[in-house]
């Protein structure tokens, strides 16, 4: 009776960790990117460059159907988690070419730890 109380409380206390990060990481990015005008110029040349928002899209929409599926085989497991790694890295690709060299860092932090993508 106390071992699933406890495992419980635990799977609560990572997404509650997760949570507060991950929106801390948000926010202190958006930030830097709001005061930074080299930043928020490069930004703004993605968002009006066709390219971009049309295969940015498409990545959305592949991801999201992709993630939803149900995990009934290996296969979509795997393809799940292929989907979260590609997602990390055009995370880290943007914010790089945003020229925040930190922000990688701390991103795949908290993604390893509380998501546990190794």
């Amino acid at each position: 009776m106390l071992i699933p109380f406890i495992n419980k409380q635990k799977e609560e206390d990572i997404k509650t960790g997760f949570d507060i990060a991950s929106i801390g990481f948000t926010i202190i990015t958006l930030l830097i990117v709001l005061y930074s005008k080299e930043a928020r110029n490069k930004l703004m040349i993605y968002l009006k460059t066709p390219y971009f928002i049309i295969h940015f899209i498409i990545i959305i929409i592949f991801s999201f159907i992709t993630l939803s599926l149900d995990d009934s085989n290996k296969e979509i497991k795997h393809r799940k988690n292929a989907i979260k790694h590609g997602l990390l890295s055009l995370i880290i690709s943007i914010l790089a070419s945003l020229d925040l060299k930190l922000a990688p860092f701390w991103l795949v932090f908290i993604t390893s730890y509380y998501l546990n993508l190794g």
